[in-house]
């Protein structure tokens, strides 16, 4: 393997905890007497992934002789903004007679919309998707 400009990564493996704190010294590992100390635990993992490293820690751990390394990681995934969540029906919109009247109104298009999807259980989640919709847009005329 080749080492590249730093000694804490090569070409293929990168030690996190070095790449995260350059200047930091501590030890994973120590005898009874802490007379002797070194760092024998290590995340080593990919160039490409030690950019989604967002912390990395060596930690106390009692009753051994060795010490936790903590590694975090952040996916792109989680890095993209998050849309509101998970929309939950509004149970007062039952006391609204309007509401109830118009999608009474609506159930029957909305059962006659699906009515060749021969799988009942994804028939049902079309449906509820319907009533969401209906829903959600009656909530936003009446807000």
């Amino acid at each position: 393997m080749k080492l590249r400009s730093s000694a804490n990564c090569t070409t293929l493996l990168c030690d996190s905890w070095c790449s995260i704190n350059p200047d930091a010294s501590q030890f994973t590992w120590r005898d009874k007497s802490f007379k002797v100390q070194c760092r024998l635990d290590y995340f080593q993992i990919s160039n490409e992934l030690n950019s989604l490293v967002s912390d990395c820690r060596i930690l106390y751990t009692p009753n051994t002789d060795h010490s936790s390394v903590q590694l975090n990681l952040i996916s792109e995934e989680s890095k993209q903004k998050k849309g509101p969540g998970f929309w939950k029906f509004n149970y007062s919109l039952l006391k609204d007679n309007r509401y109830v009247s118009q999608l009474r109104e609506k159930l029957p298009q909305f059962k006659s919309k699906y009515q060749n999807v021969e799988d009942l259980g994804l028939r049902w989640d079309l449906i509820k998707m319907e009533i969401r919709g209906f829903t959600v847009k009656y909530t936003k005329i009446k807000a």
